[in-house]
């Protein structure tokens, strides 16, 4: 990177004598302005914010050695001083340097669609058991309405056994129809019992 300034009086606009993040970042938009061109269609302008975010951490992390956030005029000048400063290589922006490769992006690709097809089956899958605790609820709902008329008419049948003097006509506990007093059983004693 190539600043066209003495960045002491060039960036540093409130003049403390200090570089803070919007400085370093109105420095470097001059150099992004070289790469990226706001009227060209093809010239993606989030790229470019982003690319400002990454050239402002990359020179605090390598420049602001006490990590104040802000870069003084002499944290500036010593990393002027370091041999890889010094170095003509150009800055490297998303584009030139990929976050990953064709390849790698092909493989992440075919993760997600066999993710994707993963996800379909069981979705396919728990329809089913869902489909199957449906029909089971309902064969329990059925078996359980079942139980409970089993139950009222036991009940029935235990309150009518219970009732003293009211007897009950042949054919068993079910039917419900009284007999006459003629032909209501009588108490006969029998020799012998008791």
């Amino acid at each position: 990177m190539t600043v066209s300034c003495d960045p002491k009086w060039c960036a540093d606009t409130n003049g403390d004598g200090f570089f803070d993040d919007s400085e370093l970042e109105a420095l470097f938009t001059k150099e992004l302005e070289k790469v990226y061109n706001s009227e060209n269609e093809e010239d993606d302008m989030v790229e470019m914010e982003e690319e400002r975010l990454r050239m402002r951490e990359h020179v605090m992390n390598e420049v602001d050695t006490n990590k104040d956030r802000l870069v003084s005029l002499s944290e500036f000048m010593a990393a002027t001083q370091k041999e890889e400063f010094l170095e003509k290589d150009e800055w490297e922006t998303l584009d030139q340097n990929p976050l990953y490769n064709e390849e790698e992006l092909r493989e992440y690709e075919q993760h997600l669609v066999n993710e994707e097809n993963d996800i379909t089956m069981k979705s396919v899958e728990l329809q089913k058991q869902r489909e199957e605790l449906e029909r089971k609820q309902e064969e329990l709902s059925a078996q359980k309405l079942g139980l409970q008329q089993a139950v009222e008419e036991m009940e029935r049948i235990k309150a009518e056994v219970k009732q003293p003097g009211v007897p009950v006509a042949e054919g068993g506990p079910g039917n419900s129809q009284r007999l006459p007093p003629a032909h209501q059983q009588q108490d006969v004693p029998v020799p012998g019992h008791s």
